[in-house]
């Protein structure tokens, strides 16, 4: 096993000045090019503070996130963008899964902000590959 870090992008639209209503709901999706285990996934914003931080002491931000294969397996269940930041974990710098992945297995990422600015950054999936290189194959 080798262990493989896969980045799927969120809205990276908006830093270039897009519609950040129309940002605030949607799907992503992506094939893992790697055969093994999901490990972890966790979020890196593209903004400083992702929107997530205290602001008189009320959060300002509510994005739910739920990670899904295509197969309609949850990967995870629906929970809040905050879930995803390294600062939430003690042990780990991702949020640990445990699912088996097929190569070219899709996995979709469904996001609702509800309150507060959409999310912008990247999904890092943490996957244990069997006979990885570099290429992905």
């Amino acid at each position: 096993m080798q262990r493989e870090y896969y980045r799927v992008q969120v809205n990276q639209a908006l830093l270039n000045g897009g519609d950040s209503e129309k940002a605030k709901k949607g799907t992503v999706t992506d094939t893992f090019p790697y055969r093994g285990k999901l490990v972890g996934v966790c979020f890196i914003p593209y903004n400083k503070d992702c929107g997530c931080k205290e602001k008189g002491g009320q959060e300002f931000q509510h994005t739910e996130i739920r990670i899904e294969d295509t197969r309609g397996r949850l990967l995870t269940g629906v929970t809040d963008i905050k879930d995803y930041l390294s600062e939430s974990w003690a042990k780990e710098s991702y949020k640990e899964l445990n699912f088996p992945i097929e190569q070219n297995e899709r996995i979709m990422i469904n996001y609702n902000t509800v309150a507060g600015n959409p999310i912008v950054g990247e999904f890092v999936f943490v996957i244990d590959a069997e006979n990885s290189n570099s290429c992905g194959v």
